[in-house]
């Protein structure tokens, strides 16, 4: 099934919707990332009874030091829009954060 027919029956927030919602969230936690770069957005599930998630991927910004740029994750509940984690090569940061941004 492609992502578009899932997106259509099984999901409330649009892909827009997952990538507003993931902007927003680094807004909010004043994280910065390559405009340049972008977000995208995929839809997927970890297994077959698993919900759908909006998994929206970032680059960090370029640094003055040299540092290789790291490509984190947002992951956004296709029904809810609820973010369900932050992930980083450090952990989630969604455990540090006590209120994040609700669907739009």
């Amino acid at each position: 099934m492609s992502t578009a027919l899932l997106t259509a029956t099984e999901t409330t927030i649009s892909q827009q919707q997952a990538l507003d919602l993931a902007q927003a969230t680094l807004l909010s936690m004043h994280l910065r990332y390559d405009e340049a770069a972008g977000l995208q957005a995929r839809l997927a599930r970890k297994h077959a009874s698993a919900p759908l998630v909006w998994t929206v991927s970032y680059q960090t910004e370029p640094n003055p030091f040299g540092f290789e740029q790291e490509t984190n994750y947002i992951e956004v509940d296709g029904l809810t829009g609820e973010v369900l984690a932050i992930l980083t090569p450090r952990g989630d940061l969604l455990k540090r954060l006590p209120q994040l941004p609700t669907a739009l």
